[in-house]
């Protein structure tokens, strides 16, 4: 975090205390943001309100130590899991295929590639796994971001829907995917464009999206003042959210695969 995330962090933190009648000092809001400042704001958020819906540790008033945990946990959600980075790991074994993985990930195969050539497929998928959430846990401690990097084969028809299925699961822009891909007819439309701008936050949601949002949103506003608590209107609030999420992204892989 930076000084200027500050004042969004005191609010939370301060709202997270008072839902457990725990009043927090300016002085404590100070320290609390001096010992998370090496997380960024979105992972410390985040660890605030996983700690408050664990159903075993939210009992608890957090500490530091909670929310780091916390916001480890969120940093880790981004990253793949040890069996898709094998998969992902087996596609890269194949030289005419394009693969799309992270730094992590090629690291783990270099550490199990002797023991794949010498035909022991069950040990090398352990070492791999093995190599794989060591160097994960040691990304996550240093607050690094998955980076993902292409390898690119010779299959061309390969590469195109290797990357393409990479721009819908947020993994690479729609530009870094055209620079890969400029002869490729990597195109989408308008909307597809914008929905897939959304998963990379570079491109505003489409109109008649956010406009139906927009009215759901108001709506349950309006329905809830008079019958929902702070917290209740906040959790129903992220799942309406998530709702619309999960229906921008479909409708970003269907137009991205129309253009396969």
């Amino acid at each position: 975090m930076i000084q200027s995330d500050f004042d969004q962090f005191a609010d939370a933190l301060d709202a997270t205390m008072n839902y457990y009648d725990k009043p927090i000092s300016a002085d404590m809001t100070s320290l609390f943001f001096e010992d998370l400042a090496d997380y960024p704001l979105e992972a410390v958020l985040a660890g605030l309100k996983l700690h408050r819906r664990n159903p075993e540790r939210g009992q608890f008033t957090p500490k530091v130590a909670d929310v780091v945990r916390e916001a480890q946990n969120f940093l880790r959600r981004k990253w793949l899991s040890a069996d898709e980075a094998w998969a992902k790991a087996l596609i890269a074994s194949d030289e005419s295929l394009t693969v799309v993985w992270t730094d992590e990930a090629q690291y783990a195969y270099g550490m199990c590639k002797p023991i794949m050539d010498e035909g022991d497929m069950v040990g090398a998928r352990m070492a791999f796994k093995q190599a794989y959430d060591r160097a994960v846990s040691k990304a996550v401690s240093e607050m690094r971001a998955p980076n993902a990097f292409v390898s690119l084969g010779h299959d061309q028809e390969g590469r195109k829907t290797a990357i393409t299925e990479a721009v819908s699961g947020g993994l690479l822009t729609h530009e870094r995917a055209q620079a890969l891909l400029p002869d490729a007819g990597v195109q989408m439309t308008k909307e597809g464009q914008a929905i897939a701008g959304f998963l990379t936050g570079k491109v505003a949601p489409m109109p008649n999206m956010k406009a139906d949002f927009m009215r759901r949103l108001q709506e349950f506003k309006g329905a809830a003042k008079a019958t929902k608590s702070p917290d209740e209107i906040e959790a129903e609030l992220a799942e309406l959210k998530r709702r619309d999420i999960e229906e921008r992204r479909a409708q970003a892989v269907e137009a991205l695969r129309g253009q396969k």
